[in-house]
């Protein structure tokens, strides 16, 4: 019998709920009195839950729900803080439903509010990302200093970033939130299975693991430039066709997969073969341990060069450090964080979590554009000068031209003379060069 499940998690959840109404049968048993008790509503097994202690006439009795009525919770134990509800009318009788059975509300089991808030926060900090990326590529792009190799990879990885949160803002927008929302599930697209609907997730999947492609290439182009003296790269056809070329070949596998073995629900759900989603996710994982040890090692160099023998070491091992910490978001090393993801446990903890993955994805985008752009001290001089030749134009006497604040009164196009080679350095080698010029 267990065979004809869709798959092996439902059949284990058949197979609990028999096993809970065989201990509320003995249960009742154990529990059974001679004396008769009228006035109290009889112990019952209403198909889900066990009532073994029966109910006080018009009270409303509370047991917590099971785990194998979870509803739309991606398969997992997730009863924290939910109840079913069973009323025990005034006669000592449970109330009915309209065909005259014993009813329970169990309802208040479902947690579907509990996943719109959670999809709501995600897309709303996806919409901030978005919001911070779009002016950080204008930047990049506006201004030709900044048109050297180490900038054109941030700027593919912020254009990955952009175009995963809007893939994932238009899937939830428009299949998944009406999916959990709609009334008759059955009919929504993601149901259906349409191939617009798969194609969206793919897209989703896609630039997911783009994002992991592209900061495996801000790593490995920063540890090169480390490695080999800040001697730069030419050209980035190899990295472009990493950044972008190499995800294809796990979603298109992953799909024909899909397509053959696991065709329904838009691929939304994990495959019942764990195998598929490692092949998707394996590149992911790599990405990841590729950048854990390009971390570490740009780190150590930093250390070593910032050693000098008249400097004092906790001053150079600060310097490394501040130095170094601000990679985490652009290399993804954050998501170590949650790369174990519990499926039980103290419910407390598990919206925790559950909200610390949310918020690091969904930030993603903000935080790299913040770091490398925003707060960076070259991007921000230059839009320095272009506020100040703004008002040098068209607000002469506001005191806050060049000549009123004492900023450099450089034309732009010798600025970008003189500074083309510093716009390509990051705040790590830009410390490591200083330190290279103080040694004696």
């Amino acid at each position: 019998m267990l065979e004809t499940f869709v798959d092996a998690f439902s059949a284990k959840l058949w197979k609990d709920c028999c096993e809970a109404a065989h201990q509320c049968c003995q249960l009742m048993i154990s529990k059974h009195n001679a004396s008769k008790r009228d006035e109290r509503c009889p112990a019952t097994w209403d198909g889900w839950q066990c009532w073994p202690d029966g109910g006080q006439p018009d009270h409303v009795e509370y047991r917590s729900c099971p785990s194998y009525i979870s509803f739309f919770s991606d398969g997992r134990r997730d009863a924290c803080g939910s109840y079913a509800e069973k009323t025990c009318e005034s006669a000592g009788q449970w109330k009915l439903n309209d065909r005259g059975l014993e009813w329970t509300n169990f309802k208040t089991c479902a947690v579907v509010n509990k996943h719109l808030t959670q999809e709501k926060v995600h897309m709303v900090l996806y919409i901030i990302s978005v919001i911070a990326l779009m002016p950080a590529i204008i930047i990049f792009f506006a201004y030709k200093v900044l048109r050297v190799p180490r900038i054109a990879i941030h700027k593919n990885l912020f254009a990955s970033l952009l175009l995963h949160c809007v893939s994932m803002i238009t899937f939830k927008a428009a299949i998944f939130l009406p999916y959990i929302q709609g009334d008759q599930p059955s009919k929504s697209t993601l149901a259906q299975n349409t191939h617009g609907c798969q194609f969206l997730m793919m897209l989703t999947k896609y630039f997911r693991l783009t994002n992991y492609t592209w900061m495996f290439c801000e790593g490995y182009y920063l540890h090169r430039l480390l490695a080999n003296t800040f001697e730069e790269e030419r050209s980035i056809t190899f990295i472009l066709s990493i950044g972008w070329g190499i995800p294809l070949i796990p979603c298109l596998i992953y799909a024909i997969l899909r397509i053959f073995y696991d065709n329904s629900m838009c691929w939304a759900e994990p495959s019942s073969d764990a195998y598929v989603e490692w092949i998707y996710m394996s590149l992911g994982l790599a990405c990841i341990v590729a950048n854990s040890f390009f971390f570490f090692n740009i780190f150590r160099i930093l250390v070593t060069k910032l050693q000098a023998p008249h400097a004092n070491e906790p001053a150079h091992f600060r310097k490394a450090v501040k130095a170094t910490v601000i990679l985490l978001p652009l290399f993804g090393l954050h998501w170590l964080l949650t790369l174990y993801r519990p499926s039980s446990g103290n419910c407390i903890l598990l919206s925790i979590y559950k909200y610390l993955n949310i918020t690091l994805d969904g930030l993603q985008g903000l935080m790299v554009a913040i770091a490398f752009c925003y707060r960076n001290a070259e991007t921000r001089n230059l839009l320095r000068q272009t506020w100040i030749r703004f008002n040098d134009r068209f607000f002469p006497n506001s005191g806050f031209t060049s000549h009123g604040n004492g900023q450099s009164q450089f034309p732009m196009s010798e600025m970008n003379t003189r500074t083309s080679r510093r716009y390509s350095e990051t705040c790590v080698t830009q410390v490591t060069r200083k330190e290279d010029q103080d040694s004696p």
